[in-house]
């Protein structure tokens, strides 16, 4: 370590007062103590790059099954979403099955109503042939009337 003075003198001290860097009989110490070090160091680094490398395989892991549990309710949603999609479709053909029988039936009445009204209108004139032409006869005359204004 080295410390500064006030005067602007630098001293240097050290740790270990007897483990002198400048003395060459105690280079093999520091050697020693750095490579211990080192060892240490990258021992370190070895445990910290399985930890990590761990951590990385958990988390794959875990991703994979959320995934998973993901696309097993996607799946039953989906399920669920056609089930009620076939549900209504079921409901909206009876619907407008109904609507077309009942479309149907009133067609087949109102055409039975209009052949009825069609049968009694040719029934009354042939009852009726003097009181259908003089309704007929006012009927051009008040129209012809009309048109002409």
């Amino acid at each position: 370590m080295r410390h500064w003075r006030c005067g602007g003198e630098e001293t240097q001290t050290y740790m270990n007062p007897n483990l002198n860097p400048e003395n060459p009989s105690h280079s093999n110490d520091f050697a020693k103590a750095a490579e211990k070090v080192g060892d240490k160091a990258a021992d370190l680094a070895q445990s910290a790059k399985e930890g990590i490398k761990s951590a990385g395989e958990t988390l794959y892991e875990k991703g994979a099954a959320a995934a998973s549990a993901a696309g097993e309710a996607a799946s039953k949603v989906g399920s669920r979403l056609r089930s009620a999609a076939e549900t209504v479709q079921d409901k909206a053909g009876e619907v407008f099955h109904d609507l077309g029988e009942g479309a149907s039936d009133l067609y087949r009445r109102a055409s039975a109503k209009a052949r009825t009204l069609g049968e009694d209108g040719v029934e009354f004139v042939r009852e009726n042939p003097t009181a259908t032409v003089l309704t007929a006869l006012a009927a051009g005359v008040i129209l012809g009337y009309t048109l002409r204004r």
